[in-house]
């Protein structure tokens, strides 16, 4: 069964949200953690969101030019 440490280094979407705006960000997931998921986005910057504001975490598929 996949557990979510298996997805530390894949490419990922990130819809949350910040009061009644809703956000999508992608990145390489570097982080999961019970309160927050951390991800680096294309310019470098690691992203963090409590899980309480994420709605939902969409793995994308794999590329040659994916870092794990």
């Amino acid at each position: 069964m996949l557990q979510a440490t298996d997805l530390i280094g894949r490419r990922v979407m990130v819809w949350s949200r910040s009061g009644t705006t809703e956000h999508r960000d992608e990145g390489v997931l570097r982080a999961l953690a019970p309160q927050w998921i951390i991800i680096e986005n294309e310019k470098g910057e690691l992203m963090m969101f409590p899980t309480v504001a994420v709605r939902l975490v969409k793995v994308l598929p794999e590329s040659s030019g994916t870092s794990r």
